[in-house]
């Protein structure tokens, strides 16, 4: 994309995702001039979304087994 200030190259430095109160499939693309720094704002369709980073998911941790051990010769279950 050309700058239309000076028609320098224009770099892309902010992607801001719809929201709730925006349209999802529209993203506020920011970009700079590499020469003029001059910052233009665009509003972009995203034809099929953006890869979104998945909810975290709960992690149960593994259920606990009572070790065996060793005492008087017999095998006898600690009991914490």
């Amino acid at each position: 994309m050309r700058c239309m200030a000076c028609d320098g190259e224009m770099i892309l430095i902010n992607v801001l995702q719809g929201g709730a109160s925006t349209v999802t499939r529209f993203e506020q693309h920011t970009f700079r001039c590499s020469e003029c720094h001059n910052e233009e704002r665009r509003l972009v369709f995203t034809k099929g979304g953006r890869e979104v980073d998945p909810e975290p998911t709960e992690q149960v941790a593994p259920q606990v087994v009572p070790a065996l051990t060793m005492q008087n010769d017999h095998l006898v279950a600690s009991v914490r």
